[in-house]
């Protein structure tokens, strides 16, 4: 499948048995990226950091492509941040179910709490004190 081509702008790519290959036109940018996550990261730095004219739809295709890979548990970087939103959402509606019955100086309430402020640290999340 073409995602872009020289006609509508810099950039052609398309899926093939190895990945998606890309060709850049009169750059020395051409590329074989092996996962979908790749090819959409690829496609975003040559829109962002190179300058070139690779349409939305192309990039949005992509990154379709990405997250439809990360469904299969690939590893990619597009799949740990899936997994990381989906911890982070169970962390905060667990918080959410937490603060409105909180007696903050009770014993099991403080456990709770210094489990979840551990979950957050744990996910990068910068938590006050």
């Amino acid at each position: 499948m073409s995602y872009c081509r020289f006609s509508e702008g810099d950039v052609y790519a398309y899926a093939c048995e190895g990945g998606v290959q890309f060709w850049v036109h009169g750059k020395n940018l051409d590329r074989l990226c092996n996962t979908y996550d790749s090819a959409y990261q690829y496609a975003k730095y040559l829109r962002d950091e190179c300058g070139l004219n690779v349409p939305s739809r192309a990039i949005e295709a992509l990154r379709a492509d990405a997250l439809d890979e990360s469904s299969h548990g690939d590893g990619s970087a597009v799949a740990e941040l899936v997994s990381e939103n989906a911890k982070l959402r169970e962390l905060v509606r667990d918080m959410c179910d937490l603060l409105p019955h909180a007696d903050w100086l009770s014993t099991e309430c403080d456990d709770r709490a210094s489990a979840y402020i551990d979950q957050a640290i744990e996910l990068g999340i910068e938590v006050g004190e």
